[in-house]
């Protein structure tokens, strides 16, 4: 999911030129994981992937987390008769439930110095995302038909955001 969020953040996704060098064996790897990641149907490519998938494997965190804020907004805490509405409880388990079936198998990973490396410099490279629109700009200036991009301030990524921003920002090297 960072890997298709990152090359569709705008710095990236509106360098046309630049896309068409790339492979286009490449072009539609990254097609198929945009599709199946597409949050159309509730994700329902994707949950069926995983569905499939035998551990170990690290599934995408933010889909649960949306599937329990739907839960926690969307289903009252008590029943139309005051009584606590176990419904909800059910479903919250069901999601926690499928969380942790993740988590029952061993993952046996091994520590790669390199990769770690890689990930801590890309991490403190990071640019910000108007930083990152100013160079795409540099590479590639806006063509007349291309809508401008109105920045609001400086954007600092935070949370699941952060890694896509990452990916965005290796892009622009």
């Amino acid at each position: 999911m960072s890997i298709v969020s990152g090359l569709g953040q705008s710095p990236v996704f509106r360098l046309r030129q630049t896309w068409g060098l790339v492979n286009p064996r490449i072009r539609n790897l990254l097609d198929e994981l945009r599709d199946l990641m597409s949050s159309e149907k509730n994700w329902a490519k994707y949950r069926e992937v995983l569905r499939q998938a035998s551990p170990p494997c690290v599934p995408f965190l933010g889909i649960y987390l949306t599937d329990l804020t739907f839960i926690d907004d969307g289903i009252p805490d008590l029943t139309q008769s005051g009584m606590i509405n176990f419904a909800k409880r059910t479903k919250v388990a069901e999601v926690l439930q499928d969380i942790q079936q993740y988590q029952n198998m061993p993952y046996n990973l091994q520590s790669v110095p390199e990769i770690q490396d890689f990930l801590i410099r890309n991490l403190r490279a990071t640019k910000d995302v108007s930083d990152m629109y100013d160079r795409s700009l540099q590479l590639e200036p806006r063509m007349a038909n291309e809508e401008i991009v109105v920045r609001r301030g400086a954007h600092t990524a935070t949370g699941s955001n952060m890694s896509s921003v990452i990916i965005a920002s290796m892009a622009m090297r």
